[in-house]
């Protein structure tokens, strides 16, 4: 099914008329119509605007045949808010090509660029987690007692009287 056909099959099982869709996104229904016949592409925005309106996530759109959790993994749909953002748009044309919509230009992207975004994001996001847990006060999970959060091996004198601290409290 083609992205405007989904979008359509949305609303009506939703039960939802144009003029609905209208007043909750505020898109003209020739808009609306344009983009459910695949006239024209919507932009991230305003498929932000419609999956709010009809109460699903983006993905949904893009393939009713794929589960919900894997559709969200292959569309990057986490890399696509963070995009927007950054105002960068994705759009997807009616012939499936991804289109990385900049002030400047437009780009072709294929699927594999979008996973390899995923990953660096992700990549920076452990690392950085990493990085704040490493220097965090860490309280056990168990009755909530702090455990000392300082480097072992810190011949810093404040580090170890900080760490001595930690372990009277204990």
């Amino acid at each position: 099914m083609s992205l405007g056909e989904n979008i359509r099959n949305i609303r009506k099982n939703k039960r939802y008329s144009m003029m609905k869709i209208n007043e909750l996104t505020g898109l003209s229904k020739s808009t609306i119509s344009d983009l459910e016949n695949d006239k024209s592409s919507p932009t991230s925005e305003t498929l932000q605007k419609l999956a709010n309106a009809l109460d699903v996530s983006i993905s949904d759109f893009f393939d009713s045949d794929i589960p919900k959790s894997q559709s969200k993994n292959q569309l990057g749909y986490l890399i696509e808010q963070y995009l927007c953002n950054l105002n960068f748009n994705i759009i997807c044309d009616s012939e499936g090509n991804i289109i990385l919509d900049a002030n400047d230009a437009q780009y072709e992207i294929s699927e594999l660029d979008i996973k390899d975004l995923q990953k660096c994001v992700d990549s920076f996001i452990k690392f950085k987690v990493s990085e704040i847990t490493n220097k965090s006060r860490k309280i056990s999970k168990i009755n909530n007692i702090p455990i000392a959060a300082h480097n072992d091996f810190a011949s810093d004198e404040e580090q170890q009287k900080l760490m001595k601290e930690d372990l009277d409290e204990l």
